[in-house]
């Protein structure tokens, strides 16, 4: 029989040369795959500062939609009940007479903004409308009533433009128009149509925002 210790040896001596280099190629690959990683986050954070680099310096261009962004129309709903004896007087009737019904029992009202641009400078700029309805058939010291006989339409509304310091410059128009029959001047004892409450008038005025309320936080 054969002997078979020296093919062995001459098996191991040509192996160990083989394993020692099996061993240092995947020392190798180790170290290379342990690289990697950290190079592609390198190249990921270079591309995400890039990214934000084109992004930033393309904000001056493209900041969104230039027309009704959000909350381009906003406002409020309003209803209020007078109870007796607490009726809004709305200036038709200088002394008391019997056919002067002009106390409202219920305003119905709100408050609507509407700003269509929303960037370049004219998104500093908005319009406001404020109605209020009166409604009512009332005469103090005579005749209590929870009527709906329409009275007069109130009216505010204008143009708003926001500036630095939490200031607002407003143009502002103010109307009335009464209802029939009040529509006409009731007598000698009645003001006149369209003049109350408070009348028709127009003004410019600056408006200052403070504590959180309303445009108060608008960045400039």
């Amino acid at each position: 029989m054969p002997n078979s210790r020296p093919q062995l040896g001459k098996f191991f001596n040509a192996f160990f040369p083989f394993l020692g280099s099996l061993t240092a190629f995947l020392l190798l690959c180790s170290a290379a795959s342990a690289q990697a990683p950290a190079q592609t986050q390198d190249l990921s954070s270079e591309a995400v500062s890039q990214n934000s680099s084109q992004v930033s310096s393309s904000k001056n261009y493209n900041q969104g939609r230039l027309l009704f962004g959000k909350n381009f129309l906003r406002g409020y709903g309003d209803f209020e009940l007078a109870p007796p004896h607490n009726e809004p007087d709305l200036g038709r009737c200088n002394q008391a007479q019997p056919t002067c019904s002009a106390f409202a029992r219920y305003i119905i009202g709100g408050y609507i903004e509407f700003q269509p641009f929303a960037r370049t400078p004219l998104k500093h700029a908005y319009f406001f409308f404020q109605p209020n309805f009166f409604f009512g058939n009332n005469i103090p010291q005579v005749k209590y009533t929870y009527s709906m006989a329409p009275l007069a339409w109130e009216r505010t509304m204008g143009l708003a433009i926001q500036l630095p310091k939490h200031f607002e410059l407003r143009v502002t128009n103010h109307g009335v128009t009464s209802f029939s029959p009040f529509d006409q001047s009731l007598g000698a004892f009645d003001s006149g149509p369209n003049k109350e409450p408070l009348g028709i008038y127009n003004t410019i005025g600056i408006r200052w925002y403070f504590g959180g309320y309303d445009h108060s936080a608008t960045a400039w």
